[in-house]
């Protein structure tokens, strides 16, 4: 890998210089703009102050007006003039008020009026009157009857303080006094408490030119009534109207509601800077007649915010390149470092890497010595191509390696093996995802087939994609030809097994013509016997017999080893011995059961047998039982309750011994009507059902008992 040495550390001074320069950048801005945005609020607190401050001159100026007509009112002279409607007596009597109050509190305006808005006497003009009079503040106080004031523009363009208050005489109403003044004062006023530029603007719409051209004469005034074609300038405290002003008011409406109290003006005269907004100008009839136009001198908050923008740039650019100059140092000593530590990489990789191909052929080396040692064909398939990338010494035996493909290495085929009798492994694999086993026939250089086991393995890269297979095939000639010769075994075994059920069938059938019939069971007096007998699935070695002799009831009961052709002899062989015995009128069980046993034993020993028996024999006769021999124990049932016989002490098995006469004993069980005797063989008992539990002895009894 190759750095770029020469710009390495450009790559990063770029950047950083970019970001440095964004951040100082955003920061003077911000900085600047925070500034601003105080300038203005300090704009707009002067705004609520005026707006504020002009509406408590006003209280104040109307305040002490209404403390004047309230001692005026309590003048008796002037009462009776009034009452007498006497106009010129009551301006005799007034007029020296009025000019107490003119200097005093500049009052411009002293007005008599009856109570139907009638004029009776202008005391600052009295040549004018009997006319009615249409202000708001006569009107509210009216409405009212208490003392209203408010500011109403005159006709003659002027804004004048009216307080009107009712008069009553003895607490009856007689009429209204009114007291005025010019509110210019308050201009000027307002000027120096808050130091601020205040131009009064009306809408011409509530004037008349004439008149308010006549006003200006009046007072001594100048003025351009196309100055501005929608609101005429009454009064200002600033000499010559600023350019960007006169432009704002050129508008053609006057400003929304939500623009007023707000710092929206930005103005120059000469070197001093102002901002400004507007305050609304509302009369007494809460109508909005026109603007204050408030200016505030920002000159020296305008030159600070300049010097500091001038210094923070200054210092930013200072700054900014002290750290450029200490990080393009810095990064230059880490990239000498770098570049060196990279070449030192580049030199340890390629040592790593030479290792890493020495090491890489030394295993491959191994791994073939390894594959070579197998005596049975080993190679690795490519699953894209069926191309043999890899095999050992017992594949390249076969003549066709290396480069070819495993089909035609092992079929000598340029297709891949398809079919049930040769299934492509690498196709099982690829559908299965998982290794193979499948048996092939293969074609050896000389043609010749070989019988063979292939056992396949995929080799998946990380996202899972089958790659390679690896295969290796057993030589299974000898396996086949061992199956062919079993094939052929069991063959004749079947055969075999068939002759044998056939003579075992005969067997089973002989024994079952050998037991007694039922009619047998029925002639038999004083007993009721009923019996049961199901052979397992070969012959079976369980054996009884009932016969009747001389008056006498002779039962024998008996249980060969094991299943098969064998216990079915044996035990035929007993009933024969047992019939014998009893025609030949032997009647001593001990002496019975000792030569039975003695001609079993002998015939065992000739058959080369291993078999034997247990055999119990019981004579009844009058309602007692004689028992001998050894058996599983005798049950039985005495009203409902169970009784056990053992006849582990009454013999011996039969056939293991020559002579058991020593082994064997009788006992006598006595029979009342309704008892009854069970005997059974241990196929009852070690029965099974599908879990493996035995049937057993203790729920036979439960059975039997009920």
């Amino acid at each position: 890998m190759k750095i770029n040495e020469e710009n390495l550390t450009k790559l990063i001074i770029i950047p950083l210089s970019l970001t440095l320069l964004v951040l100082l950048t955003s920061s003077i801005v911000s900085i600047y703009w925070f500034q601003r945005v105080h300038l203005n609020e300090d704009v707009e607190e002067r705004l609520e102050e005026i707006e504020q401050l002009f509406q408590m001159k006003l209280d104040e100026d109307a305040k002490a007006l209404e403390s004047q007509i309230n001692l005026l009112q309590l003048d008796k002279k002037i009462q009776d003039a009034y009452l007498a409607k006497d106009r010129k007596a009551l301006l005799r009597h007034a007029l020296p008020f009025f000019k107490i109050l003119n200097p005093k509190y500049q009052v411009t305006h002293f007005y008599f009026i009856d109570l139907d808005k009638v004029c009776l006497l202008r005391v600052h003009n009295p040549p004018r009157y009997g006319d009615t009079i249409p202000r708001f503040t006569l009107a509210e106080a009216m409405r009212k009857d208490a003392p209203v004031y408010g500011i109403e523009l005159g006709k003659f363009g002027t804004f004048t303080l009216r307080v009107v208050y009712p008069w009553r005489v003895d607490g009856e109403l007689i009429g209204y006094i009114e007291l005025g003044k010019e509110i210019e004062h308050i201009t000027v006023a307002l000027k120096k408490i808050i130091n601020v530029e205040l131009f009064f603007a009306v809408d011409k719409s509530y004037l008349n030119r004439a008149d308010w051209q006549e006003g200006l004469k009046m007072m001594g005034r100048t003025g351009d009534w196309a100055q501005f074609p929608h609101v005429v300038i009454i009064d200002k405290t600033m000499p010559a109207m600023p350019p960007e002003l006169k432009e704002s008011l050129d508008r053609p409406s006057l400003h929304a509601k939500h623009d007023y109290l707000a710092a929206i003006l930005q103005v120059s005269v000469g070197d001093r800077r102002y901002r400004g907004g507007f305050v609304p100008l509302i009369d007494a009839g809460k109508r909005k007649l026109g603007e204050i136009i408030v200016l505030n001198d920002v000159s020296e908050q305008e030159t600070a915010l300049k010097t500091l923008s001038v210094f923070l740039i200054t210092i930013s650019v200072v700054i900014g390149g002290a750290l450029l100059g200490f990080f393009y140092l810095f990064i230059g000593g880490i990239e000498s470092k770098l570049i060196k530590a990279h070449h030192d990489l580049i030199a340890a990789e390629q040592t790593k890497n030479k290792l890493g191909l020495e090491k890489i052929q030394q295993q491959r080396e191994f791994l073939q010595v390894v594959i070579d040692s197998l005596d049975h064909p080993f190679y690795i398939i490519n699953a894209n191509n069926y191309q043999i990338d890899i095999a050992n010494s017992a594949t390249s035996s076969l003549g066709l390696w290396p480069k070819v493909t495993c089909h035609a290495l092992t079929h000598n085929s340029s297709e891949p093996c398809t079919g049930a009798n040769d299934p492509c492994p690498l196709k099982e694999i690829r559908n299965t995802k998982k290794s193979v086993v499948v048996e092939h026939i293969h074609l050896d250089t000389n043609g010749n087939t070989l019988y063979v086991e292939i056992h396949g393995f995929p080799i998946f890269d990380q996202q899972g994609n089958l790659t390679h297979i690896i295969e290796y095939s057993l030589d299974i000639a000898e396996r086949k030809r061992a199956e062919q010769e079993i094939a052929r075994l069991n063959e004749r075994l079947k055969a075999e097994n068939l002759r044998m059920s056939a003579e075992l069938d005969v067997t089973r059938r002989l024994q079952q013509m050998l037991l007694p019939k039922p009619h047998e069971l029925n002639q038999i007096n004083g007993l009721e016997i009923a019996d049961f007998l199901e052979a397992a699935e070969e012959v079976g070695g369980d054996y009884y017999d009932v016969l009747v002799h001389d008056g006498r009831v002779r039962i024998g009961i008996g249980d060969v080893t094991g299943h098969g052709l064998e216990s079915g002899v044996l035990a035929i062989m007993v009933q024969t011995a047992v019939r014998t015995l009893l025609e030949s009128q032997e009647t001593d069980m001990v002496r019975m059961l000792n030569i039975i046993n003695r001609t079993i034993y002998d015939n065992v020993q000739r058959m080369n047998s291993d078999k034997n028996l247990t055999l119990a024999l019981l004579d009844y006769h009058n309602g007692q039982i004689i028992l001998s021999g050894q058996h599983e124990e005798m049950i039985v049932v005495r009203q409902g309750k169970v009784e056990l016989i053992d006849t582990i002490d009454l013999g011996f098995p039969i056939g293991l011994e020559p002579d058991i006469a020593d082994f064997t004993a009788v006992t006598k069980v006595t029979l009342n009507p309704g008892d009854v005797v069970v005997l059974y063989t241990d196929g009852i008992t070690e029965a099974e059902n599908s879990d493996g539990k035995l049937y057993g002895l203790e729920r036979l009894c439960e059975m039997i008992s009920q």
